[in-house]
Order: structure tokens, then C-alpha cells, then sequence
């Protein structure tokens, strides 16, 4: 058999369909998690979370989050004794959607809340905090690496 440059242009071409044939399947099995499936709404309304930074910016003091074996551990702004606390923690997981978990505060007298959840795994972790204390509403971020 005899190759010329026909054949080799001929299996240039076949390599090249065969190579982008596996690139499309491999993207179409590819799976991409939103941030948030209602994200247009929460973009609306995004002044108000503004708002409520600028708030928690202007504290003394912010919300502590630690780690103790396996739980997570919040501790409010020894300014805020006295005072009904309301709000919820959203623990958000960019890497899967599917261990984003949210959980209600209620804070013991001493300004602690201690978070075990069967759905808290190891990993990088996002808690968002938004509060409400004397009817004037607050936001955290902060990021949390569950060993």
C-alpha cells in the first residue's frame, strides 16, 4: 500500500471529527449548578443586602464563626444583649448545591449558637448570616473549611 498526502489529509480530518465528536459528548454530560435557581428575584432586590452590609460594616464587632469537632460555633456582638434576635444562617456550598442547608437562629442567652447538622460535611462552605435585631436587618458572608 502506498500512502500519499491524500491519506494523510483524510486522517487529519477523521482525527479531528473524532476528537470534537468526544468534546461535545463530554460537555453534554457536564452538570452546572446555579447559584441560585431564583437569581433574577435575588437580584432585585440586592439593594436591600447592600443596605444591610453597610449596616454590619458600621459594627464594632462582627459574628464569630469557629469550628469545635465537627460543629460550628456563632457568637453575636456582646451589643446586641438584651435583644430579641431573629434571622436565619444559609450554609452554602459552591462546589454542590446539594449540601446548601439553611437554619433558623436561636441563640442562647449568652449570644451562641452551636450548629451540628447531619448535613454538614467536610468542605468549603459559605455561611451567610442575615439578622434582624431591634426591627434593623443585618448581613454576614463569611467563609467556614469544615475539616
Amino acid at each position: 500500500m502506498n500512502l500519499n498526502w491524500g491519506h494523510g489529509i483524510v486522517a487529519t480530518i477523521v482525527a479531528f471529527v473524532l476528537m470534537m465528536s468526544f468534546m461535545v459528548y463530554k460537555a453534554v454530560g457536564e452538570s452546572f449548578d446555579l447559584v441560585s435557581p431564583d437569581y433574577y428575584a435575588q437580584e432585585i432586590a440586592y439593594q436591600g443586602k447592600i443596605d444591610k452590609l453597610n449596616r454590619s460594616a458600621k459594627l464594632t464587632e462582627k459574628i464569630q464563626v469557629s469550628t469545635e469537632g465537627g460543629k460550628v460555633k456563632l457568637v453575636f456582638p456582646a451589643v446586641f444583649a438584651g435583644q430579641v434576635i431573629s434571622g436565619t444562617a444559609n450554609f452554602f456550598c459552591p462546589s454542590n448545591a446539594a449540601r446548601d442547608f439553611n437554619i433558623p437562629l436561636n441563640l442562647d442567652s449568652s449570644l451562641v449558637q452551636i450548629i451540628s447538622d447531619s448535613k454538614l460535611t467536610s468542605g468549603y462552605y459559605k455561611i451567610q448570616i442575615d439578622w434582624a435585631a431591634n426591627q434593623t436587618t443585618y448581613f454576614q458572608e463569611q467563609n467556614l473549611i469544615m475539616p
